[in-house]
């Protein structure tokens, strides 16, 4: 079963790059802070919170905010803000990219 998952993690992944590389993205890299300083990024993702509070279709924002969560640990947060993003625009490569990242660093999380 686990041989399975990772079989099937690694076709997504291979998949999603491909469609990322045809594709391009268009997603801004947020200058994250240092993953071990939680204050400065539960303050970016607050920050970041504001901006999609006002706008909940924001795609960037909502990307970024993953970005800070996954960076944070918090990985079911961006999953969801990741499946968020899906949603509204289901054809963007570079999510199910990061999606593909994010259930990786979960069985891999999962077997230490």
């Amino acid at each position: 079963m686990k041989m399975h998952l990772i079989a099937s993690l690694q076709k997504m992944i291979f998949i999603s790059v491909f469609l990322f590389a045809a594709c391009g993205s268009e997603k801004k890299q947020t200058n994250l802070p240092d993953s071990k300083d939680s204050t400065a990024n539960a303050n970016l993702a607050r920050e970041i919170s504001k901006e999609i509070e006002n706008n909940p279709t924001n795609t960037e924002a909502l990307y970024r905010r993953a970005q800070v969560y996954f960076n944070s640990k918090y990985l079911s947060r961006a999953e969801a803000d990741l499946q968020a993003i899906l949603a509204i625009d289901s054809s963007d490569a570079m999510v199910y990219f990061t999606l593909g990242r994010n259930c990786l660093f979960y069985t891999y999380d999962a077997s230490d």
